[in-house]
């Protein structure tokens, strides 16, 4: 009987609790100009390094003034999980900042952003003209001065599910999602200002 019991165990399966690390298939800290992203400068608006702190800065000063860099890298993922720390060093409450989930050129992209305020939304950018995909959602933010982390995530069934600052946001189905690349936005509101510093950024198989 105890050779049966012994017998049976042994055969049973093993739980490993440790979870699966994801897999990465792009990040960057912003502390290397390694993975060149798309840099400008024009006095009133910039997307520059910013050496001391080890992040990627987007600001303007111009009212409704939308900037975005995308890296060099040919990765175009039918499905991932995103996340990026962001922090506010200036903007309005209706300033934006986000990520570009889907870039086909600089006139044609689909975004999510989380603005000064608290408000998710996801939107069709294009011509210059932004398109809501979704209602958009106020969150409370408890500090926004604080980093702020967006995650994303994209199933191959085209189903987007945003968290931003640990709060579920929104999840909504795009239907007609391209494959493209990504990339980083900013958009200032409506009385002009936004500087943004992005961090950390992430893009990994969907887990």
């Amino acid at each position: 009987m105890l050779f049966g019991l012994l017998t049976l165990a042994h055969l049973m399966p093993t739980y490993d609790p440790t979870p699966t690390p994801p897999v990465v298939l792009y990040r960057d800290d912003f502390s290397t100009r390694a993975d060149r992203w798309r840099l400008f400068d024009l006095g009133k608006a910039a997307i520059a390094y910013d050496n001391a702190n080890s992040d990627l800065r987007l600001s303007a000063k111009a009212a409704h003034y939308a900037l975005w860099s995308v890296p060099d890298t040919e990765l175009k993922p039918v499905a991932f999980d995103m996340r990026v720390q962001v922090a506010w060093i200036t903007g309005d409450a209706d300033a934006q900042f986000g990520l570009v989930i889907d870039y086909q050129s600089d006139t044609d992209m689909l975004v999510v952003t989380v603005a000064h305020d608290g408000t998710v939304r996801v939107g069709r950018y294009y011509f210059g003209v932004w398109q809501d995909l979704s209602a958009p959602v106020r969150l409370t933010l408890d500090n926004s001065t604080a980093p702020i982390t967006l995650d994303i995530r994209f199933s191959t069934d085209h189903h987007l599910s945003i968290m931003a600052a640990g709060q579920a946001a929104q999840t909504l189905k795009l239907d007609h999602y391209k494959a493209g690349n990504f990339g980083l936005f900013a958009l200032s509101g409506a009385q002009g200002g936004i500087n943004v510093a992005f961090q950390n950024f992430t893009v990994s198989e969907p887990q």
